[in-house]
């Protein structure tokens, strides 16, 4: 089962954390050496906090024991008022979302799913771009999308897909400026989706596309088209 959740933390002094999602994952590292398959996003937050102040985080898991294994440390956490230290500042568990956020929900890869939609619509949420060697790309187009989309599904699932399979179409994209940087927002079309691609597409709603997806860049969400 992959799964998504929402984790909420609470500063409990002045500070400022460069990247929160990247030192939460460092707090848990020691306890998730033998899994792979998971991430966890920082919604393009600011990244100076007062006391007092929350601290959003999306966990994504390809499989409900490592959501299991996250979610029973930071639960402790939450019973026993621990603080947990976050690039060196201390922050509170305050909430496990499961169920009620946007972001929290559950597929089952192994199901046998054969009424998807062949045709479906992927938006981009957040800015994305893409790193290409040693360059950085602020665009969408097909053969870039392909790439990294079947990239980061074999690097999470260790399962290669085609790239043959997949058919894009973007139907729009325009330029925006992020934490200093160009980034690009748009839409794009994938057409005659088979199981593979279908669950190609489900894959990206929880790891999302591009690069640095876990600071929470690349966030998509995908919809059927009649």
């Amino acid at each position: 089962m992959w799964n998504s959740w929402v984790v909420v933390f609470q500063a409990q002094q002045d500070g400022k954390v460069y990247n929160s999602a990247k030192e939460i994952l460092k707090y848990l590292q020691p306890h998730l050496k033998e899994y792979r398959g998971y991430t966890c996003s920082g919604f393009l937050k600011k990244d100076e906090f007062e006391a007092g102040e929350k601290v959003v985080a999306r966990f994504t898991s390809l499989s409900s024991e490592v959501q299991g294994v996250i979610n029973m440390i930071l639960f402790r956490n939450k019973v026993t008022h621990t603080t947990i230290d976050i690039d060196n500042k201390p922050f509170l568990v305050t909430n496990i979302d499961l169920c009620n956020s946007q972001y929290a929900y559950q597929f089952d890869e192994t199901a046998d799913d054969d009424e998807f939609s062949p045709t479906c619509k992927v938006r981009l949420l957040s800015p994305a771009f893409f790193k290409v060697g040693d360059m950085y790309r602020a665009e969408l187009v097909e053969k870039l999308l392909v790439r990294n989309m079947t990239a980061m599904y074999k690097k999470h699932t260790g399962v290669s897909i085609d790239k043959s399979l997949l058919s894009i179409e973007v139907v729009e994209q325009y330029k925006v400026r992020t934490d200093g940087k160009e980034m690009v927002k748009g839409e794009f079309i994938v057409r005659d989706i088979g199981v593979e691609v279908y669950k190609l597409m489900q894959f990206i709603q929880f790891f999302g596309i591009g690069y640095k997806t876990e600071e929470g860049y690349g966030a998509v969400q995908v919809e059927g088209v009649d």
